[in-house]
């Protein structure tokens, strides 16, 4: 697979496979094309050359729901810049999966309150998430991944800004939640170090 942008930048030719139920860390520095990457795997972009296959299914014959069911994304760009509540954003999760005016269902409301028990911020439905601490910004974000059900979670940094207690502690609940819920996970980092503990 390969991209590139009209500035010039060019990613690939790429062949990367990802085991399910594994763990996978890419490490490069910044500007090398992570997010790049993952964008080609979320299929928000289109590799001009090669093809993205999902489960065996190539990604540009699916619809933007199958591909929701099938993969999230964490991505980098995770500035709340109004003052959402958790419980809101955590729902933020299922609108991939619905129609664009849906109500949220008792459905909805129950995943969503178990993700957010998962990261371990079940009583903090009600709080702004500007109350919160950067780590448990972090764990708000990653339940408003795993409501999304996906069996595919990719990770676009999803340490930064955070001290090193908090990077081991994300990373500690990651393992924690693929072996619990048998997912797949492709992390993308700058941080070798972060890296070698997957």
């Amino acid at each position: 697979m390969a991209f590139s942008y009209p500035h010039g930048f060019r990613l690939g030719p790429i062949d990367l496979s990802v085991a399910r139920g594994g763990f996978t860390a890419l490490v490069g520095p910044n500007g090398s094309g992570k997010t790049t990457l993952l964008r080609l795997l979320d299929g928000a972009l289109r590799p001009e050359r090669g093809t993205v296959r999902l489960l065996g299914r190539d990604l540009a014959g699916l619809t933007r729901r199958e591909v929701a069911r099938a993969v999230a994304l964490f991505g980098q760009d995770t500035a709340l810049g109004f003052p959402y509540r958790v419980g809101e954003v955590v729902l933020m999760g299922r609108h991939p999966l619905r129609g664009d005016f849906a109500f949220d269902s008792p459905e909805d409301l129950r995943v969503a309150r178990e993700a957010l028990e998962r990261v371990g911020l079940g009583g903090a439905w009600d709080r702004f998430v500007f109350e919160l601490s950067g780590g448990e910004r972090q764990r708000v974000l990653l339940a408003r991944v795993l409501t999304q059900g996906a069996p595919l979670v990719l990770l676009d940094e999803p340490t930064a800004h955070l001290d090193l207690k908090h990077r081991v502690g994300i990373l500690e609940l990651l393992q924690e939640l693929r072996r619990r819920l048998e997912l797949t996970v492709l992390l993308v980092t700058h941080d070798v170090n972060l890296a070698s503990g997957v």
